[in-house]
């Protein structure tokens, strides 16, 4: 934490001389070393106000200031927190007949991607063949309903398979999600059966980043 400094000129002249000291040669063991660095910046209070929210926004300027090389700096920005969500902040979603007619490379791609710390979602669930074996083989999180279950929920087989998916994906671990709701009707059935989210027009209409801002968080 930098008090008094609040011009971006003014930090970065703080940072530069910050590298020029880190770069001078030193030795360990005659042997010598140089030091690169780079710095990732959030200013108070445009930023944030607390020091948790402050410090989030600095890392995610490191990181875009580390993925451009040495000795480099950026400022923490509202544009920049939509591209730098780190790997635990997206959930990837793959269909379910994509899922389960991998092939081998695709596989390993996906477990990559999981062990990246990215999350995974089967999507349009219920539509496709799977079996127990091959759904527990995937390192997958969240279970999707198919809206054409979620809009047929009158339809006493399509609540039987409802049923089933929720069962089956609370089974495994996983998360449930229907869309599709569009009815007070359904998210009530839904709710009742166990389905951990429902996403549809009952809820909303599709936004624009800015909207969704301002109706997350009204003035």
């Amino acid at each position: 934490m930098l008090d008094g400094a609040n011009r971006a000129d003014d930090l970065k002249s703080v940072t530069h001389r910050l590298y020029n000291r880190l770069s001078e040669p030193f030795s360990i063991e005659q042997r010598g070393f140089n030091l690169t660095a780079c710095a990732g910046i959030s200013v108070c209070p445009e930023n944030g106000t607390t020091c948790k929210s402050l410090m989030r926004g600095a890392e995610s300027a490191l990181r875009e200031a580390k993925s451009r090389g040495r000795n480099e700096l950026e400022f923490f920005s509202e544009e920049l927190e939509q591209r730098t969500k780190s790997a635990a902040d997206l959930e990837l979603e793959i269909t379910e007949g994509a899922a389960l007619s991998h092939t081998e490379e695709q596989m390993e791609l996906i477990l990559a991607l999981h062990n990246e710390g990215f999350s995974l979602a089967i999507d349009d669930f219920g539509t496709g063949y799977s079996s127990l074996s091959q759904l527990s083989s995937l390192p997958a999180s969240t279970l999707k309903i198919d809206r054409a279950f979620v809009s047929k929920i009158t339809d006493s087989s399509s609540e039987s398979v409802i049923e089933a998916i929720i069962a089956l994906g609370h089974s495994l671990g996983m998360k449930i999600v229907a869309e599709g709701v569009e009815t007070e009707l359904q998210r009530d059935f839904l709710k009742h059966k166990g389905c951990d989210i429902a996403q549809g027009f009952w809820y909303s209409i599709p936004l624009s980043a800015k909207k969704m801002r301002s109706t997350l968080r009204p003035d």
